[in-house]
């Protein structure tokens, strides 16, 4: 998987596979100088997001829930859109 990005509102977001993460970031800055990155961290991207509904939506959104009562639960990352 190579690199993509995505503008929106004078923002630019950078997908790169997270081997890639720190010649990435060290680019960036060398291309553009000092950055004041909003969000810089690695996290799980699906490539493929499923639906559900009825029935099923109501119980991943109690899990999710349930998961968020936990503390030692810090993020999840799932696939549903």
């Amino acid at each position: 998987m190579g690199a993509r990005s995505s503008s929106e509102d004078g923002s630019i977001t950078v997908f790169v596979p997270s081997t890639d993460y720190s010649r990435a970031k060290q680019a960036l800055t060398e291309a553009f100088g000092e950055i004041d990155f909003e969000v810089d961290e690695i996290q799980f991207v699906p490539q493929n997001t499923v639906s559900l509904e009825g029935e099923e939506q109501l119980l991943l959104e109690r899990f999710l829930e349930l998961l968020d009562d936990v503390d030692d639960v810090q993020r999840v990352f799932h696939n549903v859109e």
